[in-house]
């Protein structure tokens, strides 16, 4: 199945999951409010790596255009 959106199939799987996830977070205009460390302890509370990987995920979710810090 080809993708639909280049820059989606340009992520990585995990920040393609992050990013569908943060909409759980996000309120009525699509902000998500927090630093990674924040989005990492409600998303991803049992994972001791979360922190780091969340903050490399939102980097290329941002370098594909997807959020804006």
């Amino acid at each position: 199945m080809a993708a639909r959106n280049s820059s989606f199939a340009n992520l990585s799987r995990e920040a393609r999951e992050l990013y569908l996830l943060m909409w759980t977070l996000a309120d009525d205009t699509g902000a998500v409010r927090g630093e990674p460390h924040d989005i990492a302890d409600v998303l991803y509370a049992a994972d001791d790596d979360a922190e780091t990987c969340t903050g490399f995920w939102l980097g290329e979710l941002e370098a594909e255009g997807f959020i804006q810090r």
